[in-house]
């Protein structure tokens, strides 16, 4: 009888003494001297995984857990190793961890976003993105992976707006800048993209990144082959869109030779467009190489005879149009 009775008032004294033990872990926790401590920890396994010491920032995590098991820096930094060890759905595990203990905690937050978008997930990166910024709506550099991903899930306006807050915060941040270029542009907002392409160009910022849209910018809104032309020479290797844009431009200033040395590399490559076919040949008419531009008709035949009809009257317009030009009066 002594057994159950005994058994009674433990069942009833149980949940006070779970409430009671939570309560004092909880003021232990939260104690100023626990609170340096962890946040101590937590700075130095930052330095070790920068060093890529993974084992001995795992051991710092588990002394943060056991000052504090509540606390979400232990779940922080073992979703942090994961991370560097690229295994980024074990990370997502331990970030949602950390989460789930504190809600706010903006650094898990960002870094759940960042291991989504390192999973090419980048729809599901931005609400954590997005939150991350609510928290720690001064740091530029989550508001820069923010705007990337609104960029890469076709949200043009969205990242425009967080580029340019990025850049209030951070006036000097070139990257986010180019991002802003690139956003102008998908919103077709081209002489904004263009006062900014000039100015970082003037600048020397990040040339790289923006040549072909300074120099396709020139020959959209302004015709300025010339221009385009220097402007593509600084590039230090040339894309097919460099090609383009640099055989379009040779031939609109009349450098036939240069315009066709271009488009011959550009159809040797797997980028080439029709309209790069019809320009080949039409600088090859122009240029008196008549043979060679038959010759390439009845190779783009070949190789598309569904658009048989289109080169050919392609070539014909072109040489009605060479034989008028020669036809033409001069008086000397």
């Amino acid at each position: 009888m002594k057994h159950i009775l005994f058994l009674i008032t433990l069942i009833v004294h149980l949940p006070s003494l779970f409430s009671q033990e939570l309560s004092e872990t909880i003021q232990k926790s939260n104690t100023p001297r626990t609170k340096l401590e962890i946040q101590k920890l937590s700075n130095d396994s930052k330095l070790l995984l920068r060093a890529q010491k993974t084992v001995e920032a795992a051991k710092l995590a588990e002394k943060i857990f056991e000052l504090s098991p509540l606390s979400p820096e232990s779940n922080y930094i073992q979703g942090q190793i994961y991370f560097v060890k690229k295994d980024y759905h074990s990370a997502i595990m331990e970030f949602n961890k950390a989460i789930d203990k504190q809600e706010n905690h903006e650094p898990s937050l960002f870094m759940m976003g960042l291991s989504h978008f390192k999973l090419n997930l980048w729809r599901q990166s931005l609400k954590f993105f997005e939150k991350a910024c609510i928290h720690s709506s001064y740091n530029p550099y989550y508001r820069y992976n923010l705007t990337l991903a609104y960029y890469l899930t076709g949200n043009f306006d969205k990242a425009k707006i967080e580029a340019e807050k990025t850049i209030e915060l951070k006036e000097n941040y070139y990257k986010v800048k180019v991002l802003l270029l690139k956003s102008l542009i998908k919103l077709n907002q081209k002489q904004e993209a263009y006062k900014l392409a000039h100015s970082m160009y003037e600048k020397n910022i990040e040339l790289e990144s923006i040549l072909t849209h300074y120099a396709n910018l020139q020959i959209d809104l302004y015709s300025n082959y010339k221009t385009a032309i220097d402007i593509l020479k600084k590039k230090k290797s040339l894309s097919p869109i460099d090609r383009r844009l640099l055989a379009i431009s040779y031939m609109e200033t009349g450098n036939y030779s240069t315009a066709i040395s271009n488009y011959k590399i550009l159809l040797g490559s797997n980028f080439n467009l029709d309209e790069d076919s019809s320009n080949y040949l039409k600088c090859l008419v122009l240029s008196g190489r008549k043979n060679d531009a038959e010759k390439l008709l009845k190779n783009l035949i070949q190789e598309s005879p569904h658009l048989r009809t289109y080169f050919i009257d392609i070539m014909n317009n072109l040489l009605e149009g060479k034989e008028l030009f020669e036809s033409h009066y001069s008086p000397l």
